[in-house]
């Protein structure tokens, strides 16, 4: 396998290891699952952290995961494990193991799928943590479509550069750096490469941000427009963290959990609180009893803080999940249905 090293290419290395180490996203004598899809990115990633793997004092371990959605995913599989044997790493790979549903988005499914392989993959072989490739290509265009779509400051916050997700940590090295910078590396250091054809189709509302919109935007309006956009998803994140910590504090002090698992808020202590605390507030306490946000948008907090200033007491509200919001006395209780 290629591994020729000119200026540029040390310059990344040395980059994506001054991400690591000034992040703590990697301790000495660490493991860590790169995932792998055999595309440019991922490559990239692999055999950067190959290549720092006596610096950083880490353990590789490969892991890929089939969709089984196209016709190249065999070809993908059995290139990621030549490539894993070249490097003399440890590989793991595996499929779904139901079809795609009728219902919902085959995207969120094939990445919900994924993701459960890589903690699971994670938890098995012991590591610290699991490293996907995304750059800074993939936060803009995360951030764009967000934008698009009337998100808030959460999903603003687009793409972390770590994150935990059911107790495991994902981190994501390669996101200060742009996809160009990435397939200048592989072309010095003569790596290989899969091409996913899906991505040349404008099919998805993704393809279409990254191949018609982005383009026009550095054309016409801002040739650093990838930077712009992930400098404020960066400030977003801290904004949003602060936000977070506060309203956790304003959640301690007027929420209260029944017996059955209802969720009351003090109706005083939101009234009386700034309408972004409250809405987080709001959102923890949908959060608290549900599990998730999945299904609740501003519409529905919209509906919840008319109910709380202008309904009278025994007002209901009713929220995707089977979650009712009941406006009492001097509580909002939120329950299931």
């Amino acid at each position: 396998m290629g591994s020729t090293l000119n200026n540029t290419n040390a310059s990344l290395i040395n980059r994506v290891q001054t991400v690591i180490t000034s992040h703590r996203l990697l301790k000495k004598g660490a493991t860590v699952v790169v995932g792998v899809s055999g595309g440019p990115d991922s490559v990239a990633l692999l055999h950067i952290l190959w290549q720092l793997r006596y610096e950083l004092g880490i353990k590789i371990i490969v892991g890929h995961f089939n969709h089984r959605l196209r016709r190249a995913a065999e070809g993908d599989e059995k290139f990621v494990i030549l490539l894993a044997a070249k490097l003399n790493v440890p590989v793991f790979c595996a499929k779904p193991k139901s079809a795609h549903p009728s219902r919902g988005s085959l995207e969120d499914w094939a990445r919900q799928e994924r993701f459960k392989f890589l903690i699971h993959l994670s938890r098995q072989q012991g590591a610290h943590a699991v490293a996907l490739a995304h750059t800074q290509d993939d936060l803009a265009e995360t951030v764009l479509m967000r934008m698009l779509r009337g998100s808030g400051l959460l999903g603003l916050r687009a793409i972390l550069l770590e994150r935990e997700i059911e107790r495991v940590s994902f981190i994501r090295p390669l996101l200060s750096t742009q996809k160009r910078d990435v397939l200048r590396y592989l072309k010095t250091a003569r790596l290989t490469y899969r091409v996913d054809r899906t991505n040349l189709k404008t099919d998805f509302f993704r393809n279409k941000i990254r191949l018609k919109l982005l383009p026009l935007l550095q054309k016409e309006y801002n040739a650093d427009i990838r930077h712009v956009l992930a400098n404020m998803s960066e400030n977003v994140a801290i904004d949003y963290d602060f936000l977070k910590e506060a309203s956790a504090g304003l959640f301690a002090r007027i929420a209260r959990t029944g017996r059955d698992s209802s969720v009351r808020l003090n109706i005083q202590g939101l009234g009386s609180a700034h309408p972004a605390l409250r809405r987080m507030v709001l959102r923890l306490a949908y959060e608290r009893l549900k599990g998730d946000l999945k299904g609740l948008v501003l519409e529905h907090i919209l509906e919840i803080e008319d109910l709380l200033d202008n309904r009278p007491a025994r007002s209901v509200v009713d929220l995707p999940g089977q979650v009712s919001v009941l406006k009492l006395k001097s509580f909002l209780e939120f329950k299931s249905r």
